[in-house]
């Protein structure tokens, strides 16, 4: 009687004389020999693995090194030092909006200063 051992071997050695093959259906055939076998291994290991005690889904609890974490940061600069979804970052004020504008418009006109001083510097000089 074969067993399915000797059987897959079987296949195996067919597959390998296949794909010596210079006749490119041969080596069709060989790799699609191949691609089954990989397959059923596949299947074979999936069916056989342990099934998880806890679904992956469960809520985990809190890590203590993720809680220490936020703590150091806490001490360290206050609580806005860091964004979780217990402490979510704070919308900007209008006022913060305008002192961001008008930090924006100083480098702006900085940097234009320096492209009129020496256009050559930026990223396309003027034509001749």
């Amino acid at each position: 009687m074969i067993t399915y051992e000797d059987f897959r071997d079987k296949r195996r050695e067919y597959a390998f004389t296949k794909s010596v093959s210079d006749n490119p259906k041969d080596q069709d055939a060989a790799r699609k020999i191949r691609t089954q076998m990989d397959y059923d291994d596949l299947k074979k290991q999936i069916g056989s693995k342990k099934k998880p005690q806890m679904p992956a889904t469960a809520v985990v609890e809190a890590d203590a090194a993720l809680d220490f974490v936020k703590k150091k940061i806490e001490r360290e600069v206050g609580k806005g030092g860091y964004v979780s979804k217990d402490n979510p970052r704070k919308p900007q004020s209008a006022a913060d909006k305008a002192k961001v504008r008008a930090h924006q418009a100083k480098v702006d006109k900085e940097n234009a200063a320096a492209r009129a001083k020496d256009p050559s510097q930026g990223r396309y000089s003027r034509p001749y």
